[in-house]
């Protein structure tokens, strides 16, 4: 069994607090390279009932402010897309623009694979992103065509086999590829049998917990599988410390749910550095929210269960915040 992350130690949570609590720079920044209709139609998304009401596509200039803006800081940098990352018509370019930009972060790219072919593939290898992952999210042609719409099950598995076989006949160690199928109780009898393919092909095969996209996704599609567990008692999300995403029109999101619903973004990166907005009243303020349980008081926080994704690093909020631990929020 892994770890409780819900019930840890008083040293765990002292150890986890500096892996996920930011308060100078997020350790996750992303990029939304669009937010437009996807090329599958997914239970677990929010697209699955309400597409985009107008497509946005990242332009060249926003994409490299975005990457100025991390610069030579050693975090991660996601590449995705509110839709399939792959269907912004420069998004292969965009991968080595990230490299040179961003020379010490870790690239993290996602995908759901549908737009690879043997040409694409070395694209991304010879691009130098230090990570794809691929999300394949279910074990079989039937389950993929349920849970995505999509039919094409076989030909998106030998797309991965096809970006695995590049990478290794190049040599490229640098790439780590990874799967996962989503882990909601519609799927569980194929978790094991995912695991034992994939895990053999790829560098990680994972069941990766559903989180409901703050009750956007219809419950009566997608349930979470019996062994994620969401805690009776609610914590603050590590998200608002933790993470942000850049939006293409260089809106700075509270979080990744917030992009499909929220038009109250934390700032712009074409009015102000990302660092000021990172450190900025308004995030602090959201955070104090949080740490009050005024999740109510959130737009799209109610209903959220992404916050039971995140370890419980939480010890007497009040006390810390009279100590000075969480000063910052």
């Amino acid at each position: 069994m892994g770890i409780n992350i819900h019930n840890l130690s008083a040293i765990k949570k002292i150890i986890e607090r500096k892996r996920y609590l930011r308060p100078d720079f997020p350790y996750s920044y992303s990029i939304s390279l669009g937010e437009y209709k996807c090329n599958r139609k997914c239970r677990m998304c929010p697209m699955y009932g309400t597409p985009p009401k107008k497509e946005r596509y990242i332009t060249d200039k926003i994409f490299e402010r975005a990457c100025m803006e991390l610069g030579d800081r050693s975090c991660n940098l996601e590449i995705s897309a509110y839709g399939e990352t792959f269907m912004h018509p420069k998004s292969f370019e965009y991968l080595s623009t990230a490299r040179r930009l961003c020379p010490k972060a870790c690239i993290i790219v996602a995908t759901n694979g549908a737009f690879l072919d043997r040409k694409r593939c070395e694209e991304i290898v010879d691009s130098g992103i230090d990570h794809l992952s691929f999300s394949l999210n279910a074990g079989t042609e039937k389950s993929y065509k349920w849970l995505t719409g999509a039919d094409n099950y076989g030909q998106i598995c030998r797309n991965l086999e096809m970006l695995v076989r590049i990478r290794n006949k190049r040599s490229a160690k640098h790439l780590k590829i990874t799967t996962h199928i989503i882990g909601i109780k519609e799927l569980s009898r194929e978790f094991d049998d995912f695991i034992r393919r994939w895990s053999g092909i790829t560098d990680d095969a994972t069941v990766r917990n559903y989180g409901n996209w703050a009750g956007m996704v219809d419950r009566n599609e997608v349930t979470p599988a019996e062994g994620q567990k969401i805690p009776s008692k609610r914590y603050p999300c590590i998200w608002l410390w933790y993470a942000t995403k850049i939006e293409p029109n260089g809106d700075v999101s509270k979080c990744f749910v917030h992009v499909t619903g929220d038009r109250d973004p934390l700032g712009n990166i074409l009015k102000q550095g990302f660092e000021s907005i990172w450190k900025g009243e308004k995030l602090r303020r959201l955070r104090e929210l949080h740490c009050d349980n005024r999740y109510d008081s959130v737009e799209l926080c109610k209903d959220c269960i992404v916050w039971s994704l995140f370890p419980d690093v939480w010890f007497n909020l009040k006390r810390h915040v009279v100590t000075g631990d969480i000063r910052w929020l």
